[in-house]
């Protein structure tokens, strides 16, 4: 996993942390996104049997694309947008795979019935089934 940290924070054993030496250069948000999506390739370069893992000369050796620093900042700040907006979408496609399967189970065990329904609007098949609707 990848995490930017800003101040203090524990840092376990097989943990590395990197540290921008030229701050000028490239900013951490775009760096953070950078790594967070090189991981399939860093899993590709790991080492170990069962355990796979990744050595200090691996890291050390990666060759990364690095814009100018504004355009870096920049580009950062939306990929944090968008990462904000997946999230939310996620929640959101996880509370309606929720209500999926609620209703579908008292679909299952009769709690509530449709073969009355014609193509109504969802507010009035709720509302019959003595569910709320926003």
């Amino acid at each position: 996993y990848i995490h930017y940290y800003k101040g203090k924070f524990n840092a376990y054993q097989r943990t590395y942390v990197f540290t921008i030496k030229e701050a000028k250069y490239v900013s951490y948000p775009f760096l953070t996104h950078l790594l967070s999506r090189s991981l399939e390739r860093l899993r590709t370069i790991s080492i170990g049997s069962s355990t796979k893992y990744l050595t200090l000369g691996l890291l050390t050796n990666l060759a990364v694309a690095v814009p100018k620093y504004d355009d870096g900042v920049k580009i950062g700040e939306w990929l944090n947008v968008l990462d904000k907006k997946i999230e939310r979408h996620e929640l959101k496609k996880g509370s309606l795979q929720n209500l999926f399967h609620t209703l579908l189970y008292q679909l299952m065990t009769a709690q509530i019935r449709v073969n009355h329904l014609d193509l109504q609007e969802p507010q009035e098949v709720l509302r019959r089934s003595g569910g709320a609707c926003e």
